[in-house]
């Protein structure tokens, strides 16, 4: 809690202002479903290492705040990553939950998404 980003500059269309690594990137596909889709994202979870899903299971889960599930933290946390380069794309859109970009994309306690994520045309 008490996490914020101020901009000292002004930004341009285009301009990177963060780059990390995401937490979980998955098949658009996958957030979909019921209780077997949450069963599904808890396996493949557990093949990641111990602190990045640690970070995970800390972030905000709009839809259970009471009892977080994996589906939930990623409903509420993920943005469209587009579609993977090069043999990698067998399924099609993505999205990603990215730790400091998914804090930054939350209104303080109301759940509603601060970013957009905007298709660069050149990569359409």
């Amino acid at each position: 809690m008490g996490y914020s980003v101020f901009a000292v500059v002004a930004f341009q269309p285009g301009d990177v202002i963060l780059c990390k690594r995401p937490l979980v990137l998955m098949p658009v596909y996958m957030s979909g479903g019921g209780p077997q889709t949450n069963g599904a994202l808890e396996e493949a979870i557990e093949f990641i290492k111990q602190s990045r899903r640690y970070d995970l299971n800390n972030l905000s889960d709009c839809q259970n705040p009471d009892v977080p599930t994996v589906k939930g933290i990623i409903d509420t946390n993920a943005l469209i990553a587009g579609y993977l380069a090069g043999p990698y794309d067998v399924d099609g859109l993505h999205a990603a939950v990215c730790m400091d970009l998914s804090r930054i994309n939350h209104r303080s306690g109301l759940c509603r998404a601060n970013i957009r994520v905007v298709p660069s045309p050149d990569k359409e």
